[in-house]
C-alpha cells in the first residue's frame, strides 16, 4: 500500500485552497484536527462571519452562526479577551448554549476587562408572536436553569478582572419561565395541563426529576438514568472526525480491525485528530461519557474581587425578581470601585426601584445615568425624594444624567412632592442633565454645588404624546423656571446673602454652558416666539435677559425635533436676547441641512451680536478668527 500523506504534510497554500472551499460547519469541524489547521480554519472563520479581531483581543459578534460559539471555546491560540461584545440569538436552546459556551471562553481565558451582552434579537423573536402562532411553536424557560448559568457568566467575567459590564435587552424575559417558581414567576401562572403540554416530548429532550447543568453547550436538561437524551446517541466528535478522515482518505471502514484481534490489523495513517484533551471544549459530549453537573449553588458574586468599575444595566430582566437578589449582590461586592452606575430603559415595579436605590452605596461613585423612555413606557416610577436619599449618600457623584423621573409633567393630573433641599448637597456635581423641574428644585439655592459648569434642560415625552392645547401638559412651560434657576447661581468665593452695599455683577455669577434638549416640536415653536421681540426695541420681559453667566449655548434637537421656516425665523430673535453669548452649537439635527442655509446663519451674527462662534453639527459654519471647517480639524 502506497505511502499515506497527512495534513502536516500537505503546503500551506494547498491547505489555505482547501479551506477555500469550505463552509462554516466545515471550518469547525477541521479546526479539531492539528494545530496548524486549527488557527488556519478558524481564523478565516472568524473574518468570513464578520467576528471582529479576536486574535487581537477585541470580540464583536452579531447575527452569530450557532458555529461561532463553539469555535471561540476550540481556537487553541485564544488565551487573551479583554473585550468581549455578543449579541445573543434564539432559540432557548440555542440562548441556553451560547451563555454556557460564553462562560468556557471567558474562563479559559487570562483576563477579561470589558463584557456586553446585547438580547436584541432574543427581544423580536419574543415579540413575533404571529410568526409562532402560525407555527405552533410554544417558548418556556426553566428559570432556576437560567438564573444559574447567566449569574456564572457574569460571575466568570468578574473573576477575571471585568471592569466594565453591559447587559441589553430581555425585557419580557419573565413572561416564559415556566411555572411560578416560588412566586418569582408572577406574571404567568399555568397549570399542570398548560405545563405539560408545554414541554418537549420524550423523543427530544425529556424533563429531569432533578435540575441539572448541561454538559455540552448544546444540552438543555439531562434525561432520567433509564432513558438516556438522544442527543448523547450521536458519536462523539472525535469518531466523527475519524470517519470523515477516512472517507476523505478512501479508507474501508470494514476492513480496519481493532488491535489485539486475531487478525492482522490494517495500519492507519498518522493523524493527529483532536488537539490536546484539555484545550479542547467540544461542541458535544461523548455518548460513552455524559458528565451532568449538579446545579451549584450560586454565590452571587461574592467569590471575586471588587473590580467592576462601569455597571451599564438596559434589561428589565435584571431587576425582575428572579434576578434582583443577583443584581444587588453584584452591586455590593463591587461597591468599593463601582464609579459609573447607568440604568436606562428598565421596566420595573415601583417597589424594585425602591429597593435598589435604598440599598445602593457606592463610594467611588462619580457618574450616575437614568433614562426612562417615556414614549415607550407607561408613567415614571422614580420620585424626587427617592433620588435626594440616593444623592445624599453619593457626595462623589461630578456627572448626573436623568431622563423620565417623576416630576408631574404627565399626562395624569397626580401631585409630585419635591422635598425641601439642604444646601451642602452634591458638593463636586459638575455637570446636571434633567428635566427643568428637577434642575430648579436641585438648585435653590444660589450657591448649590459649587462645581457645576454644565446644565442641560431637557423635555420629555409624556406631556405631548398626543397634540393638545393644554397650558398644564406643554412640555416647554417649566423651562423658564430652570433658566431663573441658573441666572441665580453665584460663584463659591461671592458672599450669600449680599451684605446691605453690596450689589452682584455679572462677575459674580458662576458661568455656566447651558444646554437646551427638544424631544417634541409641539409647542416649540410657540415657547420661542414667547421670547423673541417682534422688533429691536421691544424690552419686554424675558428670563433670558438674566442669563448674564451663560457664555456658550448648546440647542439639541435630539434627532427628531424639524426646524421648519417659522423656527429658522424665530431662532435668531431668540438668541438675540442672550446678553453674553460667545458660542452657538446646533447639534443631534435630523436635516442639518433645513439650517446650513446662509441667509439663517446671517440672521443668527446679525441678532447675536456678542456671537464669536457658530458651529452646525460638526462643521465650524463661524468663527471670529476666521477658522470654517469641520470641528475634527479644529481639535487636530
Amino acid at each position: 500500500m502506497p505511502e499515506l500523506a497527512t495534513w502536516k504534510d500537505l503546503p500551506v497554500e494547498v491547505v489555505d485552497e482547501i479551506i477555500a472551499h469550505c463552509d462554516t460547519p466545515t471550518l469547525l469541524t477541521l479546526s479539531y484536527l492539528n494545530s496548524q489547521l486549527n488557527t488556519l480554519a478558524l481564523e478565516l472563520l472568524f473574518k468570513r462571519e464578520n467576528v471582529t479581531s479576536p486574535k487581537q483581543g477585541y470580540l464583536v459578534s452579531r447575527l452569530a452562526k450557532p458555529e461561532i460559539v463553539p469555535a471561540l471555546n476550540a481556537a487553541l491560540w485564544l488565551r487573551n479577551l479583554p473585550h468581549v461584545t455578543y449579541y445573543l440569538n434564539p432559540d432557548v436552546k440555542r440562548l441556553f448554549s451560547e451563555v454556557r459556551g460564553l462562560e468556557r471562553v471567558i474562563g479559559r481565558c487570562q483576563v477579561n476587562d470589558r463584557l456586553d451582552l446585547y438580547f436584541s434579537s432574543v427581544d423580536r423573536w419574543f415579540g413575533d408572536t404571529g410568526l409562532r402562532r402560525r407555527s405552533g411553536e410554544q417558548i418556556w424557560i426553566e428559570p432556576e436553569l437560567w438564573e444559574n448559568i447567566f449569574v456564572r457568566l457574569l460571575e466568570t467575567a468578574l473573576k477575571k478582572g471585568c471592569r466594565s459590564l453591559r447587559v441589553e435587552g430581555a425585557h419580557t424575559m419573565e413572561l416564559y419561565y415556566l411555572g411560578d417558581e416560588g412566586g418569582k414567576n408572577s406574571q404567568r401562572n399555568l397549570n399542570a395541563d398548560q405545563v405539560e403540554s408545554s414541554l418537549p416530548s420524550a423523543h427530544t429532550s425529556p424533563l429531569p426529576p432533578k435540575l441539572l447543568v448541561p454538559s455540552s453547550p448544546v444540552q438543555l436538561f439531562e434525561a432520567p438514568p433509564s432513558k438516556p437524551p438522544s442527543v448523547s446517541n450521536r458519536p462523539s466528535p472525535k469518531k466523527r472526525l475519524v470517519r470523515w478522515v477516512w472517507k476523505r482518505l478512501g479508507l474501508n471502514r470494514s476492513s480496519l480491525k481493532p488491535s489485539g484481534a486475531g487478525g492482522s490489523a490494517l495500519s492507519v495513517p498518522v493523524i493527529q485528530v483532536t488537539p490536546p484533551k484539555e484545550l479542547v471544549v467540544t461542541p458535544l459530549e461523548s455518548k460513552d461519557k455524559p458528565v451532568p453537573v449538579e446545579c451549584s449553588t450560586v454565590t452571587s458574586f461574592q467569590t471575586s474581587n471588587p473590580c467592576l468599575r462601569t455597571l451599564n444595566l438596559r434589561s428589565s430582566m435584571m431587576l425582575q425578581p428572579l434576578f434582583l437578589p443577583h443584581t444587588l449582590s453584584l452591586i455590593q461586592a463591587h461597591s468599593s470601585t463601582l464609579a459609573r452606575l447607568e440604568l436606562v430603559s428598565i421596566k420595573a415595579p415601583e417597589k424594585m426601584w425602591t429597593t435598589l436605590f435604598q440599598s445602593i452605596d457606592l463610594p467611588a461613585l462619580w457618574r450616575f445615568v437614568y433614562l426612562y423612555d417615556t414614549l415607550i413606557v407607561e408613567e415614571p416610577l422614580v420620585t424626587p425624594t427617592l433620588l435626594l436619599e440616593f444623592f445624599q449618600r453619593h457626595p462623589s457623584l461630578r456627572i448626573i444624567e436623568l431622563y423620565g423621573v417623576q416630576v408631574g409633567d404627565q399626562d395624569k393630573s397626580t401631585e409630585v412632592e419635591f422635598p425641601s433641599v439642604v444646601e451642602g448637597v452634591l458638593p463636586n456635581l459638575e455637570q446636571l442633565d434633567a428635566h427643568p423641574k428637577v434642575v430648579s428644585w436641585l438648585l435653590q439655592w444660589p450657591k448649590a454645588c459649587p462645581k457645576l459648569n454644565h446644565v442641560c434642560l431637557t423635555s420629555e415625552y409624556t406631556a405631548s404624546r398626543v397634540p393638545t392645547i393644554n397650558s398644564h401638559l406643554n412640555p416647554y412651560k417649566a423651562f423658564d423656571t430652570g433658566l431663573l434657576a441658573l441666572s441665580t447661581l453665584l460663584t463659591p468665593d461671592t458672599p450669600f446673602p449680599p451684605g446691605l452695599d453690596h450689589i452682584y455683577t455679572p462677575v459674580d455669577l458662576r458661568p455656566i454652558d447651558l444646554q437646551l434638549k427638544f424631544s417634541t416640536e409641539i409647542m416649540l415653536l410657540e415657547w420661542f416666539l414667547s421670547h423673541a421681540p417682534t422688533h429691536e426695541l421691544d424690552q419686554g420681559p424675558s428670563v433670558l435677559r438674566l442669563l448674564k453667566n451663560v457664555r456658550k449655548l448648546i440647542i439639541s434637537a435630539h434627532y427628531h425635533t424639524p426646524f421648519d421656516f417659522g423656527h429658522k425665523q424665530a431662532i435668531p430673535r431668540f438668541l438675540g436676547m442672550l446678553p453674553c453669548l460667545k458660542e452657538l452649537e446646533l447639534i443631534e439635527l435630523p436635516h442639518p441641512e433645513q439650517v446650513q442655509d446662509p441667509a439663517f446663519i446671517e440672521d443668527v451674527k446679525m441678532k447675536a451680536k456678542e456671537l464669536e462662534r457658530f458651529v452646525i453639527g460638526r462643521n465650524v459654519v463661524w468663527d471670529l478668527n476666521g477658522f470654517e471647517g469641520s470641528v475634527d480639524e479644529s481639535w487636530e
